[in-house]
């Protein structure tokens, strides 16, 4: 068995890669349907949506309410799909305004349906759908991207009190385990790639892993990108929802941006310009510690380092369940190229003079 067959073997004995090892569930649309009616009281019609590693269904009823009814991987932890059923009862209740979905109980006033199948349990739950396109499928302006930057900040402020017993869960997404995340890159064909990834790496180790501890912290998003972000058809320049909070944990503050703002550099030619939209806007209503603001630079490239040490692993340990775009994943190597290329200093720099402009 070669080094490569045996990566499965070796991953699954890894918390933090067993939820991207797992298939995702497999329930047919009448079991969905039946359980929906029973559990949760709603009945309608159902159709796929996309998801890495759970299964969702957007479910209408003839009264015309929507809804996303999510059925998570069976080997997500049923606590941490509290984690994140209860964080947005939380956002309802401090800032009602924020285009967040709203969790659903069941018939008996519970947040989530534990279905059994054999060994495995599926943690099931409704959530009110958000209409809307995701920015991704959208040329972003800087009129979007500050937008961006606003409701990443608006978000976390929302989060800021929120606790919860696991909220400390470890994610494969998460930066503060980037450590793990790209030592992915052994099965990076490309020398050049590889290599790329190892400078990151190397700069994760002794330059930022040793301040993360440092940093504020709290419950975030963690995954503020351009598939989780909704625009509103009919008013391009205004978003509409932040769906997607299944890669909710306990980090520090400024990952959260440092995601939105890795996921809308893609196609930018300057992408340090593009950047200080997104660190303006989020500085004006969080304002940004300045031990923050000399970080974020590495936090952004790290974040790309991820994904694409990430991606090409898994499409190579698991073809057969990976969904992943190729014009996308070039997407990810050249924008990483171009930030390796940018002064640090210079990036960071730009940062603090686009929080001087933005005020406070």
């Amino acid at each position: 068995m070669s080094s490569l067959d045996q990566a499965p073997v070796r991953a699954a004995e890894d918390e933090l890669l067993r939820l991207l090892l797992v298939p995702p569930p497999r329930f047919d649309e009448a079991e969905i349907a039946r359980i929906a009616a029973d559990r949760f009281g709603v009945t309608g019609s159902l159709r796929a949506l996309y998801a890495e590693r759970d299964q969702n269904f957007r479910l209408t009823t003839t009264a015309g309410e929507e809804f996303t009814f999510k059925i998570a991987n069976a080997a997500e932890d049923i606590a941490v799909l509290d984690l994140q059923s209860r964080a947005l009862l939380d956002i309802a209740e401090y800032d009602p305004e924020l285009p967040v979905p709203r969790a659903c109980r069941t018939r008996d006033g519970e947040l989530m349906h534990i279905e059994r199948r054999g060994a495995d349990r599926f943690g099931m739950r409704l959530l009110t759908f958000l209409p809307g396109e995701p920015l991704a499928q959208r040329s972003g302006t800087a009129a979007l991207r500050r937008e961006v930057g606003r409701l990443c900040a608006q978000l976390g402020r929302a989060l800021r009190r929120y606790t919860h017993p696991r909220a400390d869960h470890k994610l494969i997404w998460d930066i503060q385990h980037a450590g793990d995340g790209l030592t992915l890159n052994e099965h990076q064909a490309d020398p050049e790639r590889r290599r790329m990834i190892e400078r990151v790496h190397r700069a994760f180790l002794e330059v930022v892993a040793p301040q993360l501890r440092h940093l504020r912290a709290q419950v975030i998003h963690n995954d503020f990108n351009g598939s989780n972000i909704l625009v509103d058809p009919a008013h391009p320049e205004r978003i509409s929802g932040i769906i997607d909070f299944g890669d909710l944990v306990r980090a520090p503050l400024v990952i959260d941006l440092a995601v939105a703002v890795a996921h809308q550099l893609r196609h930018q030619p300057d992408p340090i310009a593009a950047a200080c939209d997104i660190v303006a806007a989020y500085h004006a209503v969080s304002p940004l510690a300045d031990s923050e603001i000399g970080i974020l630079y590495d936090l952004v490239r790290t974040r790309i380092a991820m994904g694409a040490a990430i991606r090409s692993w898994r499409r190579q340990v698991m073809p057969e369940n990976c969904n992943y775009d190729r014009e996308r994943d070039q997407a990810l190597w050249t924008v990483l190229d171009r930030l390796i290329s940018i002064d640090r200093d210079l990036a960071v720099r730009a940062f603090r003079e686009a929080c001087r402009s933005a005020g406070p």
